[in-house]
């Protein structure tokens, strides 16, 4: 116990102290108990997405948050929930991850308030934080709904005096639970799906380990029995998204004088459940959106952005689905992608699941590994898409044979999204994984391939070039600089064309960039070029950096 325990001994005879040491101690009870039911809450996940990783989610936060608390034992409750409510902001995984971390920065904020001087109060002190996190939690979401975590965590700040710790914590759990049992009555769509509200059922049970960790106890082995969501209303919620649920968007903002409100204006108009939170030099940034280099693109306005993952909502929800009825499958294709038309074509295409990512952004191994396991297939095609992410992929697959439940991956190691594109094509559903991933591999070799950008500095060789002089690469070799994009692809076509000499169709991908009437200008003069003797098509790829990708085959 630290000097600063030892002074304030806390609620007297009846009590006990709220030291930095008791504290420690609930903050690891509480990640146990919920890390032993995140698969039961993973399973009743219906709002705001039915993508089944709320309990994963939060248990991903609070292991965070546990992993900063201090080791010389020194600290006090105070300092103890700060540290872990630093570690919860940086390693916050979804909605309800951010919205947790926000409910352990409000107890440490208040507790760090009221936890001083020698008629400290410990009981009186924890029962004032449980308000202070619930309006902490609350001000982390741009539209706070009833029925969901955020009524639990003020169900449990309305607090009624106690005369010891334990006998708070118990009476903020019954209260907790009744806030869990009523959600269906505050939400329809909980209602109708036949379950509470996952993230409602995670903090109760964050509540309750920290409980465990007071009272001394191991949690128990078994989780809660948490239900299931009737796998009628999951199809139909599926069916009901037509453009599907887009990308669970996540990523840190660093910088001087950062401003919350104008960050989260940016990030409501490019997607939805937006939250930021944090202070003026760091923000935890969580955003839905079909387009999450859009959301890195704007907020890289305010700062310096850093550790974006974006999670394939509408592959979880499949993974769900499939987990719920029991239908399995054997092989899936996991595609690294980047750009929202590449994203939507790939899942057209059959793409199970796809892992935001490219040349400027590459996923980690762990991202690869999480995707594929989301599938919930036996076996799992991955797509690099990016010469640099092939290594990535491969530490995936290798990480899948040492962790239990994760399928056997095989790479395909297409170099860019257009040779990703020819390897779906030559995909067999239902063929054997081995065979269907030498052809793919087999079609995205022979695919000749390049793109358009522009210089990032002047260079010299192999072409000379300014700095922001549009240029064409082929094979990942400059061939040609020109004046403009339009110039440059023309170049690229050309090359292009002489290295596959009886070419017939040329496909050209839009960038994200590229004005509609401008890529159908390019289009007529690409054309003009090559005469009838080959087709070509244009699509829109919406790849960023990278005005043209083009594929000829």
């Amino acid at each position: 116990m630290s000097e600063t325990d030892k002074a304030n001994p806390g609620a007297g005879a009846e009590g006990q102290a709220l030291t930095g040491t008791l504290a420690r101690r609930m903050l690891e009870s509480a990640t146990i108990w919920l890390t032993r039911n995140a698969a039961a809450i993973d399973a009743i996940n219906v709002f705001p997405v039915p993508d089944g990783d709320t309990g994963s989610n939060m248990a991903l936060t609070m292991q965070a948050a546990v992993e900063r608390l201090s080791e010389g034992g020194n600290e006090t409750a105070a300092e103890e929930l700060r540290l872990a409510a630093r570690g919860a902001l940086l390693g916050a995984r979804g909605n309800s991850g951010v919205i947790l971390s926000q409910w352990l920065h409000g107890l440490a904020e208040s507790l760090a308030e009221s936890m001083t001087g020698p008629k400290r109060d410990d009981i009186g002190a924890l029962n004032q934080a449980l308000e202070h996190a619930a309006e902490a939690a609350r001000g982390a979401v741009v539209d706070p709904r009833e029925g969901t975590i955020l009524s639990v965590a003020s169900a449990m700040g309305n607090a009624v005096r106690e005369k010891s710790i334990v006998a708070l914590m118990e009476a903020g759990l019954e209260r907790a639970q009744l806030a869990v049992e009523r959600t269906p009555e505050q939400m329809p769509m909980l209602r109708e799906a036949g379950v509470v509200d996952a993230g409602a059922l995670g903090l109760a049970i964050v509540w309750e380990g920290m409980l465990f960790g007071v009272q001394g106890l191991d949690p128990p082995q078994a989780p809660v029995e948490a239900g299931a969501i009737d796998a009628g209303w999951l199809v139909q919620a599926g069916q009901a998204s037509e453009a599907g649920f887009g990308f669970c968007t996540e990523f840190v903002v660093t910088g001087e004088g950062l401003e919350v409100e104008a960050l989260r204006v940016a990030m409501s108009e490019v997607g939805s459940s937006v939250g930021v939170v944090g202070d003026p030099s760091m923000l935890h940034v969580h955003v839905h959106t079909g387009a999450p280099e859009s959301a890195f693109a704007r907020a890289a306005v305010f700062g310096a952005v850093s550790g974006q993952k974006a999670d394939d909502m509408s592959a979880q929800h499949a993974g769900l689905l499939a987990e719920t009825r029991h239908e399995l499958p054997e092989l899936a294709v996991v595609a690294v992608a980047s750009g929202e038309g590449f994203m939507q074509l790939f899942h057209d295409l059959g793409v199970a699941a796809v892992v935001a990512g490219g040349p400027t952004m590459n996923p980690s191994a762990a991202a690869i590994l999480q995707a594929a396991r989301t599938t919930h297939a036996r076996e799992v095609i991955v797509l690099a898409n990016d010469t640099n992410i092939v290594p990535a992929a491969e530490l995936a697959a290798r990480l899948a044979t040492e962790q239990a439940g994760s399928p056997r991956i095989r790479v395909v190691a297409s170099t860019d999204q257009p040779g990703g594109v020819a390897a779906l094509l030559v995909l067999e559903q239902g063929g054997e994984a081995a065979r269907n991933a030498r052809r793919m591999s087999g079609a995205a070799a022979r695919l000749v391939s390049g793109f358009v950008t522009r210089a990032a500095r002047a260079i010299r060789q192999p072409v000379a070039l300014r700095e922001g002089q549009s240029f064409a690469a082929l094979d990942g070799t400059i061939v040609e600089g020109s004046n403009d994009d339009a110039g440059a692809l023309i170049a690229l076509v050309q090359a292009m064309l002489k290295r596959q000499t009886d070419g017939v169709l040329l496909t050209l991908y839009q960038g994200l960039d590229v004005d509609p009437d401008e890529a159908a200008t390019t289009k007529r003069e690409v054309e003009a070029v090559l005469g009838e003797e080959v087709e070509v098509e244009l699509v829109i790829g919406g790849q960023p950096h990278y005005p043209w990708l083009a594929s000829l085959e």
